[in-house]
């Protein structure tokens, strides 16, 4: 699997008014621009039961590889098969409208997991009970704090079984009460599901959570095994040794550790 963005030296206004459908453009738009290679090469298989931690530093590829596997973005090259439906922690504003209400927003996402309206109306008791945001429901949600739209968007995201359940750092993140009360809610939610993908830096989250760990540096998978021998060898002299082009140029020369 092989992902590319064009180079470009402004930012366009369609992709400042709608990120996802602007990227989508930029990779499918073709031949008149340069692209860069962020992920090169990549090859693994996810089954059921499989719990993998995605390693690596700050632009290693995580983020990147996470959202390929949610559809926001497409491959440049190379496939991409997923079977099952996929429901992600990937951003807390991830899908949100700002105009619309809190109510409308849990329909939208809801929508855009598959749900039908009646599976949706069916989990709003529940969703509301968790997230402790119906006085404000039907505020819209640019009034919200940041905490408060991580409540309602945890809350909606975590509301039914997943298949494939794809976090990234950010379900660490948020005020010690957040976390707290989401601690246990999530790892029921990781138990439900057939397949899940971590992205993050903390080693006993990963050990927690994980079986399996996929080290990535400068696009490229350097190392797939068990989560312990995983974190030991991003941790060892051997990671350090592997010479990889930085993101975005030619791997021509690359060089690895033995």
């Amino acid at each position: 699997m092989h992902f590319s963005i064009p180079s470009a030296t402004r930012i366009d206004k369609s992709l400042r008014r709608n990120p996802i459908a602007a990227v989508r453009n930029l990779v499918t738009r073709g031949k008149s621009r340069r692209f860069k290679p962020l992920l090169h090469d990549m090859s693994f298989e996810f089954r059921a039961g499989d719990r993998v931690g995605l390693i690596g530093q700050n632009g290693a590829g995580k983020t990147t590889l996470l959202r390929l596997l949610a559809g926001v973005l497409v491959p440049s090259a190379g496939g991409l098969e997923i079977r099952g439906v996929t429901q992600n922690l990937l951003n807390v504003s991830m899908g949100m409208q700002s105009d619309a209400t809190g109510l409308e927003n849990i329909y939208l996402r809801g929508y855009s997991a598959g749900l039908s309206g009646q599976e949706i109306t069916r989990r709003i008791p529940e969703i509301l009970e968790f997230s402790e945001l119906e006085p404000v429901i039907h505020d819209p949600v640019r009034t919200y704090s940041s905490g408060m739209r991580m409540r309602l968007a945890f809350a909606v995201a975590t509301s039914a079984k997943p298949e494939i359940l794809l976090l990234d750092e950010w379900i660490s993140a948020g005020d010690r009460f957040f976390v707290e009360r989401s601690r246990e809610r999530l790892r029921s939610h990781i138990n439900s599901s057939e397949i899940l993908v971590f992205a993050s830096h903390n080693p006993q989250t990963l050990k927690e959570l994980c079986s399996r760990g996929l080290v990535l540096k400068n696009g490229s998978v350097v190392f797939d095994g068990d989560i312990e021998a995983a974190l030991a060898f991003y941790e060892s002299d051997d990671y350090q040794a592997i010479e990889l082009p930085a993101r975005g140029e030619s791997r021509k020369g690359a060089k690895r550790a033995r």
